[in-house]
């Protein structure tokens, strides 16, 4: 896939990517463009909303989290304060993140994140 430089600085961000942890090295971000693919819009705790794309029955709530802390490095997450994932109606805390998009019902959702 096609990496792509995430910007810091705009209020509103997209990207075409999703998550996948290597034991090994940072987080990285693949979409596979031949498998069924859903975007999630973000709206993080400093008021930026970001839009991600997914492959929904491959990608799970752990790698949101991912995409989230790789988006905002030294943000919340990462040495900053706890933060939990919640559905934004209805309200859903996000604790099992194991589990796919899909298996979730996430598709297409927006996502907040919320300091614990």
């Amino acid at each position: 896939g096609q990496g792509l430089k995430l910007s810091s600085g705009a209020s509103q961000q997209q990207s075409s990517a999703a998550a996948s942890q290597d034991d090994n090295g940072p987080a990285t971000f693949e979409l596979d463009e031949t498998k069924p693919v859903t975007s999630i819009q973000l709206r993080l705790m400093d008021g930026t909303r970001m839009v991600a794309r997914f492959n929904p029955g491959v990608h799970t709530i752990r790698d949101i989290r991912a995409f989230i802390n790789m988006s905002r490095p030294g943000f919340a997450g990462q040495g900053g304060a706890p933060y939990q994932l919640v559905t934004a109606f209805p309200t859903t805390v996000l604790t099992e993140e194991g589990k796919t998009i899909e298996e979730a019902g996430l598709a297409n959702a927006v996502i907040l994140q919320k300091a614990c």
